[in-house]
């Protein structure tokens, strides 16, 4: 990149320091007024931005995402991913391409962080479920996508200390956790690139190495993706599949960035939130050869017989679950209910089955006497031990 694009950037950085700062934490937008001595005691050497992530990374919702498989639910497997260390590697990608543009670091490690704060136990099964038991009650708007759950999760539903609304973060932040829906700024469309640009390469790696429990050999083998695309575009003996599909990802993203970053050039800072998420997006080829990726691990993997059936026990036990705390609430439900006393009760429920992790779910399950957490939890150990018989998979 040239200097004039550098010296932009370093302004477009800038600017995004003014924008956090511009928002106070008041109670209108449903945050705390500061007290004299809070602003005392603040800590001026660092930015609102550094303050989110250490927000974050104390959150209830940010220290069990350990617990939270990213595609098999109720993952018993440590070598298979869970939503952590997705959370960590979508953080990693991100960080490096906003270096090159000279993004605001700390913006881009606090959306990263929160990006997938809110999936709920077993992930987009208990979602699914969530809009069929909200479905038909017109007088209340549910809120359980995973990307506006965030939102309102730092807005209504965090610890927070004494009579505060919410958790301490910024405008910013809030806005860009919720990455799918209206104008986000560039550090958030970054990030919301990178998510299945680090994703679809763990998933393929992952699928190489998983091992089957019914046939006892990886759910996928190397042949079977000599058809893709971008296989051809990588080399094809790699060591490591999931390594070379990443790469492969950020320097096309990177590459198109380059083409396009001169659209943002000279506008103003809202018409960069407007064209942010097109700025930071592959160029149209290559997302074509990307999708096809996208497509054949939702076909062979994501939707192959042994996880499919472990999604729809997941979806069972979630039944379960809503309808077992909609008779009886937990006293965690009560507090939810204290924190926003407008919420509908079926949206308490979807607030407090965030909270749990996959394991708590499968012994809450079989506490309630849902065959479907015995069943799902006897072919996890299965799948356990297979993996142990057959080979570990790849280092």
């Amino acid at each position: 990149m040239n200097n004039e694009r550098i010296e932009f950037l370093n302004d477009l950085n800038e600017r995004m320091a003014d924008y956090a700062l511009s928002y106070p934490l008041t109670s209108q937008e449903g945050r705390p007024e500061k007290s004299e001595s809070e602003d005392k005691n603040t800590n001026t050497t660092r930015t609102p931005f550094q303050k989110d992530l250490d927000i974050l990374e104390h959150s209830v919702r940010y220290k069990i995402l350990d617990k939270k498989g990213q595609v098999l639910p109720g993952n018993l497997n440590p070598f298979l991913m869970n939503r952590l260390t997705h959370t960590n590697q979508v953080e990693s990608m991100s960080s490096s391409v906003g270096k090159r543009y000279n993004l605001n670091a700390d913006q881009i490690k606090s959306v990263a962080t929160g990006h997938d704060l809110s999936h709920a136990l077993f992930g987009h099964p208990a979602q699914d479920v969530f809009e069929e038991m909200t479905e038909g009650i017109s007088d209340y708007n549910f809120i359980v996508d995973h990307n506006r759950q965030n939102v309102r999760y730092c807005l209504k539903l965090a610890d927070h200390p004494k009579h505060y609304q919410s958790i301490n973060v910024t405008h910013t932040l809030t806005n860009d956790l919720d990455k799918h829906h209206g104008k986000i700024s560039l550090e958030s469309a970054v990030v919301n690139a990178c998510d299945p640009g680090t994703y679809r390469g763990h998933d393929l790696g992952e699928a190489l190495s998983i091992i089957s429990v019914k046939h006892k050999k990886p759910i996928l083998l190397r042949e079977d993706l000599s058809h893709l695309k971008i296989i051809s575009q990588i080399d094809p003996e790699a060591p490591n599949l999931e390594s070379a599909v990443k790469d492969w990802f950020r320097t096309r993203l990177e590459k198109a960035m380059d083409n396009k970053i001169h659209l943002i050039e000279g506008q103003p800072f809202n018409k960069v939130m407007e064209l942010s998420r097109e700025v930071a997006s592959l160029d149209e080829k290559d997302q074509i050869t990307f999708d096809e990726l996208g497509d054949f691990l939702y076909d062979e993997y994501y939707y192959h017989p042994e996880i499919k059936q472990a999604k729809l026990w997941a979806q069972d036990i979630i039944r379960a679950l809503f309808l077992h705390f909609e008779k009886k609430p937990s006293k965690e439900m009560k507090v939810i209910s204290k924190r926003d006393p407008a919420a509908h009760p079926r949206q308490v429920i979807v607030d407090f089955l965030t909270n749990v992790t996959d394991s708590d779910g499968i012994l809450i399950g079989k506490t309630i006497g849902c065959t479907a957490a015995n069943k799902l939890e006897e072919y996890l150990l299965k799948q356990k031990q297979a993996q142990t018989e057959v080979g570990l998979g790849k280092i």
